[in-house]
């Protein structure tokens, strides 16, 4: 007996080992050491860079052959919607000027689904919004898996059907809403389509003035950059470049712009005219804004090559970050240019637009910057960067009206409605448990009718709520709760499951009721599994193993031992401890139906197996969770479970019944083991297996029978 007991004890350290050996199996890095800037570009089709960080959103504008074509964000900067895991999915998030989403790629996430079994998973979900507007509604089919590559379906009335993961409905819902409002953030500061409020320049905001009255209210800025600051910034005398765009044949001559925003009519009525502001106004598309620049001087800005209605490559608005680039407007007639000469004075002029996507705030301060590059004799250039910054009255513009944001449903209404019949058959389930359990010496005396009970909510427990729904609760739904709670707890994260919410509600009022044993005996579907597995070890008639109390009362410390090292290293990494929760089969044998990598599944079916010999042997000796709530069953209010005198003393009939030895030689139940199967009060209410009542029904007196003589035919009484 002692050989078989070292033996088990061994493979009870040898299973331990063995799991956290799995945990480094087939483990997959969740993030990317790449910098940012650098994935940027591979989200999208023709970017080739991405500009600095913007300091108004946390975004990145992303450029193709210098044009704007988007912008590029994290989506852990814009949103804080948290995983199954209890952390935040970090995504990095491409798109265009138009709001269509041009590329998703995962960063980091912690989603315990994802980490093993399902590599590449969660990036292949994602690849199915590339194309999709940001505005689109999408509904996500959790029954299939996603395909390689897969592309956004088909949008019917604004809404496109995704294909999920079958049992990742949390982490799929999560991710969808971070993509989408993200995106959505980024887009209501940055895509005049989709800005909820805009600024436009104040039509009343006019008096007539002259040019110099322009520039001396700052209205039209004059910048100068002299010969000096050129030859300084380049190291070189201009003399000494030849670059067809440089004049040095007057060395007094100096480089001047005189420039002014047009769409205030303060300044471009003024300007233009009332005729021409008004032509111009109807050639500028909505949201679009336009500049006007007089220039002379040593240096053509807009080179030799330049072509009507283009960009000017080498002068660009800068705003918060932005740059903003200028596009020729070429009038067909010419009368606007010519007025705006006209009334100035002053020739080389002209206009530029600015497209809506870029967002220009007028109202806030602008830099005009000029990127001047000057050829050498070798064809080499040298490069000198200036800027001017301009800023105009905020009494010129005004503020339309916000429009309306819809505000979206939280996702933990969505899943709960989507999951209402899942939801009342288990309150239902509960429920009877309750009764159950409240009337348990009325139901125990009817011993086959509560052995058939039983063994039917094992299965339903097993199937339904196990297998079915998912209902596994696990250690690391308590360290999720410890850690929201010291970073700030917030209800709506534990929403997101309802089985899982509504199981941990009655679980942990049952511990103030009734300690650990109602879940880890009834509610607990590796645990009903187990008892299966123990039902078949005797039928088979594998010899069973009863640990000595001495070894037992070591043993089950170890899960509290396993308990102490996972909490610890939920603080310490979150990755650690994702890996070191595969000390629990839960996910192997209840998520992936044993349908996973070898080794999870070694481990599982070897916890079963051990269990065919030794009672529960997980639960009894490896379960942090049993461990867990053992700790907090320790507040119950009642100890409902009853014993007679005889107890202990002499009886030892329950205590050698009592699979998982929680009752000790004196008839007291150990509740902290105790998995509240009742067996012990069936027991006691039958008077055919309670060895005391056995004996009281012996010594009872023999009733004597009395003869009652027949009575005649036809007599009465």
């Amino acid at each position: 007996m002692n050989i078989k007991i070292n033996f088990f004890t061994g493979l009870a350290w040898c299973l331990l080992l063995f799991a956290a050996s799995t945990s480094l199996v087939s483990a997959t890095e969740n993030s990317t050491n790449q910098p940012i800037q650098t994935l940027i570009p591979t989200l999208f089709d023709n970017a080739d860079r991405a500009g600095e960080k913007l300091t108004d959103v946390a975004a990145w504008p992303v450029y193709g052959n210098d044009q704007l074509v988007g912008y590029a964000f994290q989506s852990i900067d814009l949103v804080d919607l948290r995983g199954f895991a209890g952390k935040p999915i970090n995504l990095l998030i491409g798109i265009d000027t138009a709001g269509t989403l041009k590329g998703v790629r995962v960063l980091e996430h912690h989603e315990p689904m994802f980490n093993h079994d399902l590599v590449g998973a969660m990036q292949r979900f994602v690849n199915q919004y590339k194309g999709l507007d940001i505005k689109t509604k999408v509904i996500i089919d959790n029954s299939v898996k996603t395909r390689p590559n897969e592309t956004a379906r088909e949008v019917i009335n604004g809404t496109a059907q995704f294909d999920g993961i079958s049992k990742a409905t949390i982490s799929l819902a999560v991710v969808n809403k971070t993509v989408l409002s993200s995106a959505l953030h980024v887009a209501r500061q940055k895509i005049a389509a989709y800005q909820q409020q805009r600024v436009v320049a104040r039509e009343d905001a006019y008096t007539p003035l002259s040019w110099q009255e322009l520039l001396d209210q700052g209205l039209i800025r004059k910048w100068t950059i002299t010969r000096h600051k050129v030859e300084r910034a380049t190291g070189l005398p201009l003399k000494h470049y030849e670059d067809p765009n440089l004049d040095v044949s007057d060395p007094a001559a100096d480089l001047n712009f005189h420039y002014g925003y047009l769409n205030s009519p303060l300044i471009g009525k003024n300007l233009l005219g009332e005729a021409s502001f008004n032509s111009l106004n109807k050639a500028l598309k909505p949201g679009e804004q336009a500049i006007v620049v007089f220039a002379d001087g040593f240096y053509d800005y807009l080179g030799v090559d330049f072509v009507p209605n283009t960009e000017v490559r080498k002068l660009y608005i800068e705003q918060q970050g932005l740059r903003m680039p200028l596009f020729d407007i070429d009038f067909f007639d010419h009368t606007v240019i010519e007025q705006a000469q006209l009334n100035t004075g002053m020739s080389n002029v002209h206009i530029f637009k600015i497209p809506a996507s870029f967002g220009l705030l007028p109202n806030k301060p602008m830099q005009l910057t000029l990127n001047l590059d000057l050829r050498l004799p070798n064809g080499r250039f040298l490069e000198a960067r200036f800027q001017d910054s301009y800023t105009l009255p905020e009494d010129l513009f005004e503020l339309l009206p916000e429009e309306p944001i819809e505000k979206d449903e939280a996702i933990w209404k969505g899943i709960w409605k989507n999951r209402m019949v899942d939801i009342s058959i288990l309150s239902l389930s509960l429920l009877l448990l309750t009764i159950v359990f409240i009337k348990q010496q009325a139901i125990s005396k009817q011993t086959q009718a509560f052995h058939r009970f039983r063994w039917a909510f094992l299965f339903f427990t097993l199937f339904f709520i196990g297998f079915y729904a998912q209902g596994q609760l696990s250690v690391i739904n308590i360290y999720t709760l410890l850690l929201e709670t010291w970073r700030g707890f917030n209800l709506e994260f534990f929403l997101l499951d309802p089985i899982i919410f509504i199981l941990w509600i009655f679980t942990v009022v049952s511990l103030v009721l009734w300690g650990r044993g109602l879940f880890c005996g009834w509610l607990c579907p590796f645990g009903a599994l187990q008892e299966m597995a123990a039902w078949l070890g005797t039928k088979l008639k594998l010899k069973q193993i009863r640990i000595a109390p001495q070894l037992n009362a070591r043993l089950i410390k170890l899960k509290y031992l396993i308990l102490i090292v996972l909490v610890a290293s939920a603080f310490y990494s979150s990755a650690l401890s994702e890996q070191l929760s595969e000390v629990e089969p839960f996910k192997t044998s209840m998520t992936f139906y044993f349908v996973r990598s070898w080794p999870f599944v070694a481990y599982a079916l070897l916890l079963l197996l051990a269990g065919m010999f030794i009672h529960k042997f997980y639960c009894r000796y490896v379960c942090p969770l049993g461990a867990g709530l053992a700790i907090v069953g320790k507040l119950r209010i009642f100890e409902w479970l009853n014993r007679r005198k005889e107890c202990g003393s002499p009886c030892q009939v329950c205590r050698h019944r009592c699979g998982i030895n929680a009752i000790d030689r004196t008839g007291k139940i150990d509740y902290d083991e105790c998995i509240q199967c009742l067996e012990c009060i069936v027991i006691i209410n039958d008077d055919k297996q309670c060895a005391p009542a056995m004996v009281a029904n012996k010594k009872a007196p023999v009733q004597p029978v009395k003869f009652v003589e027949p009575m005649p035919a036809g007599a009465s009484s």
